[in-house]
Formats: C-alpha cells, structure tokens, sequence
C-alpha cells in the first residue's frame, strides 16, 4: 500500500504520508483502518503529505464514493475537522 498513517494523540493529529501511485481502493483502506483505531477522534487534525506521488488513479466517480463513505463513517459526529494537505509536486497537485 502506498501510504501509511500514524495517529498522534496528544497533538489531535492524523498525519498520512503517501508516495508512488495513489488508489481509491487503498486509500479507502488506510481510512476505515484509521478511523477504526481506538486512538482516532473525530476532529482530529489531518496533515496529508502527497509530496512523494507520482501518480493517481483518474477514477473521479470512485473518489465522490470515497468522500460519501468518509462521511458516512463520521455521521453523527458534529464537529469540524482540519485538513492540511502538502503536495509540491506536479503529480501530488
């Protein structure tokens, strides 16, 4: 899988390091497997590296179902969350 996550508790932070080919499919994956840790909160700040990405699956259809599903999994939850995402370069924009 071309990304890894660590949750950092104490600072309320996500951080996800992605590098090679992004899929839908594995990052579905990487999130059920973070949002299913008993150390995940929603709310917690996420600071997404996709400076190592040279490529990504075009499936825009299959990334709207992602997103739905990532709501899905905090419905109910009624609070914000922040989103840094680094991506310098081509590819990672």
């Amino acid at each position: 899988m071309p990304l890894a996550f660590r949750i950092l508790p104490a600072a309320n932070l996500v951080h996800v390091r992605y590098w090679g080919f992004a899929e839908i499919e594995e990052t579905e994956q990487a999130m059920r497997a973070c949002f299913a840790r008993p150390d995940f909160r929603p709310g917690m700040r996420h600071l997404v590296d996709f400076t190592a990405v040279e490529g990504f699956s075009r499936d825009y259809a299959g990334f709207m179902r992602l997103q739905a599903g990532v709501a899905d999994l905090l419905l109910g939850e009624p609070v914000e969350t922040m989103l840094v995402i680094v991506a310098g370069s081509p590819s990672g924009r």
